[in-house]
């Protein structure tokens, strides 16, 4: 019995132990977890008060915000999305310059024009944008008060391409998928003055020297893009090719000031291209050519009301600039 007695306490003594183990390893893994979750809860926490708190001033070169409109607002796409180009600093206040991708511009306008008795649509054309900016149109139908919408000028133009910015940055100002106008406010190379230029997108599979002159007036020496004289805003996107491990240039932007002649054979244009000086200043008032929008506004690093809204500021998740009224 004294037998029997000593197996039945080993026995009891071991569920013990077992219990003792099970309830020690649950109440770890409990501290654990709530760890954990404090952790993220933290985390998020951070993340949202990050969200509050940024202000148009921690915007930087390369981030992406989206516009709220006015409501029933005709004139742009809310949906664009800007790209933060280039940045003015004197002191405290900073001037902050966005070019949108090529959807801001709604194609077609219901807007009473100057000339107009009633309102009615209109294609959109360089003549009809100037008329919209003469009665305030684009700067009255953004949400944010103090923003100021054009298309993009060569004055700006060739501050965004002189910043020391990486590869990367540069394409997510540049690389838009097609073509747009740019309107001369400076003395510049052989532009003439107060005429809209038409940038023109081109893309290779292959360059040689050649080409690259010929298309975007510029060199590469298979390291570093070079602008010759008459490209004074005009981009060459260097990248590397993964498996060479060698880099090359995929695309240019440029809008030639000087006639120019590309030939269907260098597999860069569809049609032989014979343009002329008389060729190269943009019609007004035809709608056949794309407006990229350029917007600016200046804020000062203290002030309050210059908060956005939401978003992480990629090109997936833009930040949203409503009325500037912290969330």
């Amino acid at each position: 019995m004294k037998r029997d007695g000593f197996i039945a306490s080993s026995i009891l003594y071991s569920f013990f132990l077992v219990f003792i183990t099970l309830f020690i390893a649950l109440i770890i893994n409990y501290i654990h977890n709530q760890v954990l979750i404090n952790t993220l809860d933290e985390a998020s926490w951070e993340m949202l008060l990050g969200i509050n708190n940024t202000k148009i001033s921690d915007l930087e070169v390369g981030e992406h915000i989206k516009f709220a409109m006015q409501p029933g607002q005709q004139i742009m796409n809310e949906n664009a999305t800007w790209t933060v180009a280039y940045i003015e600093e004197n002191g405290d206040d900073l001037t902050y310059y966005f070019l949108s991708d090529l959807t801001a511009q709604n194609l077609d306008v219901y807007y009473k024009l100057t000339t107009d008795r009633i309102i009615k649509w209109h294609p959109i054309t360089i003549d009809v944008y100037n008329d919209l900016q003469s009665q305030n149109a684009y700067n009255a139908a953004v949400l944010y008060p103090g923003v100021t919408v054009t298309v993009p000028t060569t004055s700006i133009m060739e501050k965004v391409r002189a910043q020391d910015l990486s590869g990367n940055v540069f394409d997510a100002i540049y690389g838009v998928d097609g073509d747009y106008i740019v309107y001369v406010d400076n003395d510049t190379a052989a532009y003439t003055k107060d005429r809209y230029y038409e940038v023109r997108t081109y893309r290779f599979d292959q360059t040689n020297q050649s080409i690259l002159n010929s298309y975007c007036n510029g060199t590469f020496n298979g390291d570093i893009a070079s602008y010759n004289a008459n490209n004074t805003f005009g981009y060459m996107n260097v990248v590397r090719e993964s498996v060479k491990n060698e880099k090359y240039v995929d695309y240019c932007s440029y809008a030639s000031p000087v006639a120019y002649t590309h030939s269907a054979s260098d597999n860069v244009v569809d049609y032989d291209e014979n343009a002329t000086e008389g060729d190269l200043v943009v019609t007004t008032y035809t709608s056949l050519y794309t407006l990229r929008l350029m917007a600016s506004v200046t804020v000062n690093r203290n002030d309050t009301d210059t908060y956005l809204a939401g978003g992480k500021g990629t090109s997936l998740d833009p930040y949203l600039l409503t009325n500037g009224v912290k969330q």
